[in-house]
């Protein structure tokens, strides 16, 4: 079966595409956001003690990378590295969490959000080497990929 990527740039919100003619893989790198209301000490903590900076609106980074499979980020560290949740398993709902140094080099940190949770003090002692392709555009990654034509699938969306 061919092998299409789908640009996840495109989309609002969550979603689930599948194809009985391709494997379809996400791609792209987008970022979620928290309301700036829901700013509060816990997350204060977490960005002066473990240098996990959650992201919200009125903070927004601009991102310099376009990642394969997917990422959408959701923190950063001082360093410029970034938190995000991996798009590799959409059929099971499995989307861990990975962190992307200023290198484009990538690791797996936690297997969900919940144990990231639980390992933020220490979140560094967890970093495993994975494979992530960290294109510097979409255009450079088309250069390279074929994705599918999104222009028929973004007419039936709301």
């Amino acid at each position: 079966m061919e092998t299409r990527y789908l640009d996840i740039t495109l989309f609002a919100g969550n979603f689930g595409f599948f194809s009985t003619a391709y494997t379809i893989i996400p791609a792209g790198t987008k970022i979620t956001a928290m309301p700036t209301h829901d700013k509060n000490t816990e997350y204060e903590r977490y960005a002066n003690d473990y240098d996990i900076h959650f992201i919200f609106e009125d903070n927004l980074p601009t991102l310099n990378i376009y990642t394969v499979p997917a990422v959408e980020v959701f923190a950063h560290d001082r360093s410029g590295g970034l938190f995000g949740q991996l798009y590799t398993d959409l059929e099971n709902h499995s989307f861990p969490i990975i962190y992307i140094n200023t290198k484009n080099e990538s690791f797996l940190v936690a297997e969900s959000i919940e144990y990231f949770l639980q390992i933020a003090s220490v979140w560094t002692q967890h970093l495993i080497p994975i494979h992530l392709t960290c294109y510097p555009s979409k255009m450079a990654a088309e250069n390279e990929l074929h994705f599918l034509d999104t222009s028929t699938i973004q007419t039936l969306l709301p």
